[in-house]
Formats: structure tokens, C-alpha cells, sequence
């Protein structure tokens, strides 16, 4: 019974901490994206679709890999502020040294678990990894992966696509719409086929994700019967 008590109470306070990571983050998010000009494609609603994502990932793969219960604020963390150092909106370095300097001075994370944060969101994106393949990580490796797959797991939305193009390319939604119709064809669907995926988590979504952003573009298609077509240029709201 004694022990019980102490397993109760102990999760009782990873469950406190969790709430109290995400709320410290979510002011900083706000700033950042405010100061930054970052639009609604990477903004505070894909942060909490990536910290979603990494929470059900992490819930699962902890039954296979303990280490990762005591990982958590890391993947919380990271999942949170990953593109707000994103070189499409501010400088990379200007950016991570404003992510570290706030964790260390607004959150209860340790040095290295800062550090940790910091190697997997500035090793993450699609374009480092399809460059220069998965870095070493140690003990984060697996924090790394449920991260980065999890961003993946969001680039499923064709309607996020559009609107990244929109703010970011051109204000024409004919283009906008071949440019995520092209984006999907060349990269999208090919990220199971690419083995981006590692997690059973983020393989056992990502199909369902898949036929789900067929479905959205068969829409756009309906709406635009005219407009998606394969010649288009294509931007990776991954890179």
C-alpha cells in the first residue's frame, strides 16, 4: 500500500510538470510568432498538432523504451518551439539561441535537457535529414525520432500546404494549390516509401494520414477542376 501511495504521487507530479512545460512555452510561442511574422502553416496551432502527435508517440513507445518516461518535457519541449528557429521565418541561429536562452531562464529544464532540445529541433527538419541522414543522438535518439516524425505526421494536411503558400509564395490560390498538389506527389506520399517513418506509432498513423490527404485533394480537385496540374515548382514546408 506504501508503495502504491508513492507511485500515485509520483505520477501525480509528472503529470504536474507536464501541464507546467506546456504552459511555460505557449507565451513564448505567442511572442516569437507575433514577432516573427510566422503564419497560421507554423504557427501555435501546428505546434499543438506536433506536441499531440508526440504525446501519443511517447505514450506508446515508453512500454518498449523506459528511458523515455523521464524524457517527456524534452519531447514536449521540442515538439512546442521546433519551428520557431524555422530559417523560413527567422535566422536558424538567431532563433535556437532565443529558444535556449527562454528555457533557461523561464523553465525548470536542466542544462542538458536543454541541450537535448536543442540538437534534435536544429537536426529534425525533412531537408537535413534527406542531407545528411539521422544524426547520433545517444540517449535522445528515440526522443529525436517521435519529434521528427511527428512534424512529418503534420505535413499530412494539404489545407496547411495551401495556406504556407499563400503567406509565403504567392497570393494566387490556383498556384497555391498546384504548388501543395506538387509538394505531395514529390514528397508527401513518398515519406513512408522513404522510410522517414521508424516508430510504431508513426507507422501505423501515417497510412491513415495518407488516404486522408488523397481524400482533401480530391476536393481542391472538385473546387479547382481546372487549376492541379503536375507542372508546378513545388515549396517543402519541411525544409
Amino acid at each position: 500500500m506504501f508503495n502504491n501511495n508513492n507511485n500515485n504521487n509520483n505520477n501525480n507530479n509528472n503529470n504536474f510538470l507536464s501541464m507546467k512545460i506546456v504552459s511555460q512555452i505557449v507565451p513564448f510561442i505567442l511572442s516569437t510568432v507575433q514577432k516573427y511574422q510566422i503564419d497560421d502553416s507554423h504557427a501555435i496551432g501546428h505546434a499543438f498538432e506536433v506536441l499531440r502527435h508526440s504525446h501519443l508517440n511517447w505514450k506508446q513507445s515508453s512500454l518498449i523504451y523506459p528511458s523515455l518516461l523521464e524524457q517527456r518535457d524534452v519531447i514536449y519541449t521540442s515538439a512546442l518551439v521546433h519551428d520557431m528557429c524555422d530559417n523560413k521565418y527567422v535566422d536558424e541561429k538567431i532563433g535556437l539561441t532565443a529558444i535556449q536562452n527562454y528555457l533557461y531562464q523561464y523553465t525548470h529544464l536542466t542544462n542538458p535537457e536543454i541541450n537535448a532540445v536543442s540538437s534534435i529541433i536544429s537536426t529534425m527538419s525533412y531537408s537535413k535529414v534527406k542531407n545528411t541522414g539521422f544524426p547520433d543522438l545517444g540517449d535522445y535518439q528515440m526522443a529525436y525520432h517521435i519529434v521528427r516524425e511527428s512534424d512529418l505526421l503534420a505535413a499530412y494536411d494539404v489545407d496547411r500546404s495551401i495556406i504556407y503558400n499563400l503567406y509565403k509564395i504567392d497570393s494566387n490560390i490556383d498556384t497555391c494549390i498546384n504548388n501543395a498538389n506538387h509538394l505531395f506527389k514529390t514528397r508527401v506520399w513518398k515519406h513512408l516509401d522513404d522510410s522517414l517513418f521508424t516508430t510504431t506509432y508513426s507507422l501505423g498513423v501515417a497510412q491513415t494520414l495518407v488516404d486522408e490527404s488523397y481524400k482533401q485533394m480530391d476536393t481542391w480537385r472538385e473546387i479547382y477542376p481546372s487549376t492541379i496540374s503536375t507542372i508546378t515548382s513545388g515549396y517543402d514546408l519541411s525544409k
